[in-house]
């Protein structure tokens, strides 16, 4: 399952993603090709993933920007641990975090060597502004797309049921319900309106200029046996609140929206502080399959890590033929005796200069 966390919104993505230097390929994939020196290539609305990783070795927080299959980055460790409740709790229920990327690809061709280059940002929101704040109604409901907010009145006629929304953040999404009314004038001419709710309880309704620009919807959708719903923007504090309908209106309607109706969204699980995932398995390379025993095998010598090398001593003997010299010695600096034979200069060997059997065998210089 998919959840797209965007809800329709026009969103900048500005959210930057790291180590594109290292997914060379995977964006070269994604993109449909290297792109020449000198040529940039820019894709926008790119369909990615947020994919948490409490598995990974370098960091368990982190969350894996995904494209077609293909991991194009990581969000930044301080990104990671912002939006890590909205992402767990959508993980956690069984979907997918999707949103919107952009990726800006070049190659730079300089004295003959081409470097590639990539940057990728991701389209997320304020974290309060990820997921709403209750579920979605009971039953069958259809979800009208994201669209321009008007504004709710006669929401301060219900702040005791706003009060419960309203997050510590001060603001939130909140899914709401729109039902036709109808308006008894002064005159007794009866006039529709829309009134909005908050899980089956009232919390405003729009005024008679914007109702008319939702009832066409509203009709439709009820008259198949379907909850219109829509998304709401919540702001309020201790002592008010105010309620904006974040609904397409009835000329705005995509014809993909009423081909695929119902438009759901997935259930998530219920609001918690912090969510345990599975840590994926850690990959495994193939066995390779074993043409001859170790014992035929050919023993092959492997120079060893310059960590676990014998650190070389150094020569400090100014008369030792070995150590090299930045002038050649006189006659009367050359020594008369040399090393006697078969034996090295012993500052070279640090463990037979400990034994004071070697010692005392040393040659005396003439």
């Amino acid at each position: 399952m998919i959840y797209n966390i965007g809800f329709g919104r026009n969103m900048w993505p500005s959210v930057e993603v790291e180590g594109e230097f290292a997914r060379e390929t995977a964006i070269v994939k994604v993109i449909g090709g290297r792109p020449s020196p000198g040529r940039d290539v820019e894709l926008e609305n790119v369909a990615v993933t947020l994919v948490p990783e409490p598995g990974n070795l370098h960091d368990k927080n982190a969350v894996a920007v995904q494209a077609a299959g293909h991991v194009l980055g990581y969000l930044s460790r301080a990104d990671a641990v912002r939006f890590q409740q909205p992402i767990y709790r959508i993980t956690a229920s069984g979907a997918m975090t999707a949103t919107t990327a952009r990726i800006w690809a070049s190659t730079d061709d300089w004295s003959g060597q081409k470097k590639f280059r990539a940057r990728v940002t991701v389209a997320l929101p304020e974290p309060g502004m990820m997921l709403p704040l209750n579920d979605p109604p009971e039953g069958d409901y259809n979800l009208i797309p994201w669209g321009g907010g008007l504004q709710v009145i006669k929401e301060e006629d219900h702040f005791d049921v706003l009060s419960h929304y309203v997050p510590p953040s001060g603001e939130g999404l909140l899914y709401v319900s729109l039902h036709r009314g109808i308006r008894t004038l002064k005159n007794g001419t009866e006039k529709p309106y829309i009134e909005v709710r908050a899980d089956g309880e009232p919390v405003g309704e729009m005024s008679s200029v914007t109702s008319a620009h939702f009832l066409p919807t509203v009709e439709h959708l009820e008259s198949a046996q379907e909850i219109p719903t829509a998304l709401a923007r919540l702001t309020g504090s201790a002592l008010a609140a105010q309620l904006v309908l974040q609904a397409a209106k009835a000329p705005e309607i995509p014809d993909e929206w009423l081909a695929n109706s119902p438009n759901q969204m997935p259930k998530l699980l219920p609001w918690a502080a912090s969510y345990k995932l599975a840590a994926a398995p850690a990959r495994q390379k193939a066995p390779v399959a074993a043409t001859q025993s170790s014992a035929a095998r050919p023993q092959t010598a492997r120079a060893l890590p310059p960590s676990r090398q014998r650190p070389r001593q150094r020569n400090r003997d100014p008369f030792c033929p070995r150590r090299p010299r930045r002038r050649s010695l006189s006659a009367e600096e050359t020594p008369s005796r040399g090393l006697r034979s078969g034996l090295a200069c012993p500052c070279s060997w640090p463990s037979l200069a400990s034994s004071s059997r070697w010692r005392s065998s040393w040659p005396v210089w003439a």
